[in-house]
């Protein structure tokens, strides 16, 4: 019962860190935003963001269900930021944007894959954005 407390106020804190770096967005303050991920990898997920950069999809997924134990809903926040984060380097640097979406998709597709006990639009609905958006960077 704690853990699972636990892990949903991470989890809910972690959604209010990508609230919040959208938010600076719209302000444009998209350096502040940028900074505000790097800082919850840490913080939230006890990751480093030089780490994720160079790590390929399957080694991330590899390195989150087993280093860190993640559950899918952790996984799935994960992805979140990162596409969030591929969102807030879209215009300023095109390849490190199309790599979070890779990471972010594959992290989707395998939560996707895993939870057949239940349908998520909006998890679709970003599955879907990204499978878009990644052929055009």
């Amino acid at each position: 019962m704690l853990r699972r407390d636990y892990i949903q106020r991470m989890i809910e804190e972690y959604a209010r860190v990508i609230a919040h770096a959208l938010g600076l967005k719209q302000q444009g303050r998209e350096e502040d935003a940028r900074q505000e991920l790097r800082n919850g990898w840490s913080v939230y997920f006890n990751e480093d963001p030089e780490l994720i950069a160079v790590l390929a999809p399957s080694q991330l997924l590899k390195r989150l269900l087993e280093h860190h134990n993640l559950t899918l809903a952790q996984i799935e926040i994960f992805a979140e930021g990162l596409r969030t984060e591929g969102d807030l380097y879209v215009d300023l640097n095109g390849a490190f944007a199309k790599d979070r979406y890779i990471k972010s998709l594959a992290l989707y597709e395998y939560v996707e894959m895993q939870d057949t006990s239940s349908f998520s639009i909006p998890r679709r609905n970003a599955i879907e954005e990204l499978r878009h958006c990644i052929p055009a960077l």
